[in-house]
């Protein structure tokens, strides 16, 4: 789901958790249309006679784990795993 803001945002919101996913700046005071493009992948966002176009593919839990990883050089701690990967194995989430 896509919603517009008064703070000139636009955010792609997980339904299943209830909390955005992803926020985008939009250029235009007023938003007056939000659309998703039929390849489900595209967001468009229409105002004051100017459209935005975003990619709206997410990154995997994979992908996003090996970024932090190389982002901190380090493994995560046993509390930022119990935090942000509580359903994935023990196994130390950084590999080299």
């Amino acid at each position: 789901m896509a919603t517009t803001a008064d703070d000139k945002s636009l955010r792609l919101w997980d339904t299943e958790l209830g909390i955005p996913r992803t926020t985008y700046p939009i250029n235009s005071a007023e938003a007056t249309a939000v659309a998703f493009h039929p390849d489900g992948r595209t967001l468009s966002v229409a105002g004051e006679g100017k459209a935005q176009h975003w990619r709206t593919d997410l990154p995997t839990l994979t992908r996003s784990v090996r970024k932090i990883c190389n982002a901190i050089h380090r493994n995560l701690t046993r509390a930022e795993r119990a935090t942000y990967l509580p359903e994935s194995p023990a196994r130390p989430a950084c590999t080299a």
